[in-house]
């Protein structure tokens, strides 16, 4: 359970951040998306993948913004996502793609108007958030039917490096 304390409120557990969004803001932080370098946040996206994929501790120290949990704590929540791709919700992650040009930037995070981003900005102390839509092929658990899967992988720029703050 003690995992499950820390993990959370560290992991950014991903939730619906739309509901009362306008077209203009959605059009704002996509025009300030596309004024990023985005190939490192790609490649770190494509890296979330592989650690849900292979329960890559390692990788997940390497990408992931430091969080104050031992191995075995990131093993387990690994183990529970890994569980959530591969048998829970969907049959496995296959052919991973990054949605290119379906990204979204939060400058000034601390003061957006999306409450999931201003308050994550202000607890943990950045100021540029990004989403990045991914997709990716698989089986539907319920009926195996062939399904292309999708969500965001997030991340913040922290002293002067991208980090990610939610893996898929």
């Amino acid at each position: 359970m003690f995992k499950y304390l820390v993990l959370t409120p560290l992991l950014f557990i991903a939730c619906s951040a739309w509901g009362g969004i306008s077209e203009e803001e959605r059009a704002r932080w996509s025009k300030a998306a596309v004024k990023l370098d985005l190939s490192q946040p790609y490649s770190l996206c494509e890296k979330s993948a592989n650690v849900v994929i292979n329960q890559d501790v390692a990788l997940f120290r390497e990408i992931f913004v430091e969080t104050p949990v031992n191995d075995e704590q990131v093993k387990a929540y690994l183990a529970e996502e890994h569980h959530k791709f591969f048998k829970k919700k969907y049959l496995g992650i296959n052919n991973f793609r990054i949605d290119k040009g379906r990204e979204w930037a939060f400058e000034n995070a601390k003061n957006s108007s999306n409450y999931i981003v201003s308050s994550s900005a202000e607890k943990y102390g950045y100021d540029l958030e990004l989403w990045i839509n991914y997709k990716f092929d698989t089986f539907q658990t319920k009926d195996n039917r062939a399904h292309v899967a999708g969500g965001l992988c997030k991340l913040a720029y922290f002293q002067d490096k991208w980090q990610v703050i939610s893996l898929l």
